[in-house]
């Protein structure tokens, strides 16, 4: 597989955004030259999202544990520009 050296990733909640990341950063960054950035924009408004955020942090750490993740929800273009190389 030929991957791109930067990918966004846009979709509704629920819709496999999360994991299609961790699928290509998992790739990418089994070259040691690599670096990968993954940029969280849910807010936690509810109990519900707490939780599930939280579950989202294990999981990224588990399964992409070179990745790096920032939550950023509201200053996305600030975001990307931070991180971008």
């Amino acid at each position: 597989m030929r991957l791109a050296t930067t990918e966004l990733i846009l979709g509704g909640q629920k819709s496999g955004k999360s994991r299609r990341a961790e699928q290509l950063a998992a790739a990418w960054l089994a070259d040691a030259d690599h670096r990968a950035v993954f940029i969280a924009t849910a807010q936690p408004w509810d109990a519900e999202m707490v939780e599930r955020i939280a579950r989202h942090q294990r999981d990224r750490a588990e399964r992409v544990p070179g990745m790096l993740t920032v939550e950023e929800p509201l200053h996305l273009a600030e975001a990307i520009a931070q991180h971008s190389r």
